[in-house]
């Protein structure tokens, strides 16, 4: 079995959604840090960020708008949810998404 060495000031452990975050935000914070991401399945087709509803869900199309994405997550968690966390996410999704794709 052959071991690569790779020097990192942060490893991250999953490319989530909260491990991609992590990174960015790492980054941002000190832009001269070497920021590494690991994986154990295939790259963008495993974690459970993956596997949540298809996706990560946001109001970004015609017709589509906050408080109809909070009724599709108050109605999909089945009225579980508390809905003033359901609120937060939905109210910061766009913002969010933007971030990660750049």
């Amino acid at each position: 079995m052959q071991i690569d060495n790779h020097k990192t000031d942060i490893l991250i452990l999953g490319t989530g959604g909260a491990g991609l975050f992590a990174a960015l935000h790492a980054k941002k914070a000190n832009p001269a840090l070497k920021v590494s991401v690991a994986v154990k399945g295939l790259l963008g087709k495993c974690g459970c960020t993956r596997m949540v509803q298809g996706g990560y869900n946001v109001a970004l199309s015609t017709g589509d708008s906050i408080e109809r994405h909070f009724m599709d997550t108050i109605e999909g968690g089945k009225w579980l949810p508390r809905q003033d966390l359901a609120w937060r996410l939905v109210e910061g999704a766009i913002e969010r998404v933007r971030e990660l794709e750049n």
